[in-house]
Parts: C-alpha cells; structure tokens; sequence
C-alpha cells in the first residue's frame, strides 16, 4: 500500500467482514489491495449518493433532523458544510429532494 499508515484501516475492514470501507482517500488504497478483499470502496459523495437515491423519503427525514437539531443549521448551511466536505454531488441531490417537496 502507498501509506503504510493505512494498513490497519484495512485490516480492520477485513477482520470485521465489512463489505465497504468509506474514504476520500482512495488513493492510498490501490485496486490490486482492495481486489483480493472483495470490499467496496466508495468516497464519502458516492456512498452518501447511493443512500440518497435508493432511499430519498429516508435522506430528507435525516437531512430534515440534522438542520433541526444542529445549532444554527439551516437546509443551506448543511447543504453548503456536504460541498465543503467535497460531496457536492451528495449536495445538489438533497438540495434537489428538498425542492420537490
């Protein structure tokens, strides 16, 4: 693996079984790593996109309580903290589910 420092990322998802491992940082885990363990790799906007598209009526109910119970937060501001987090996709998604409803 290119970071050594993230070895134990991975063998943390190989001894949980997990199915995906969710990170911005894909890089550093190179197909020929990841091949063999049958895990997904997705980025944070990719696996926020799925969830949102198979399940909208859910993602605006959680959307919805994350805006109601974050101090100040607004459909805006948590729309614009998804971008900043580089999940822009993610972002004009749940911008686009709360304008139809």
């Amino acid at each position: 693996m290119p970071d050594e420092d993230d070895r134990h990322v991975l063998a943390a998802a190989v001894t949980s079984h997990a199915d995906i491992l969710c990170t911005n940082n894909v890089r550093d885990f190179p197909h020929e790593a990841m091949a063999s363990t049958g895990i997904e790799l997705p980025t944070a906007d990719a696996l926020l996109t799925r969830l949102v598209s198979i399940y909208p009526s859910r993602m605006r109910k959680v959307h919805r309580t994350a805006a109601a119970n974050l101090r100040g937060a607004t459909d805006l501001s948590t729309i614009a903290a998804l971008r900043s987090a580089r999940a822009t996709f993610t972002a004009f998604l749940v911008e686009t589910l709360l304008a139809t409803r």
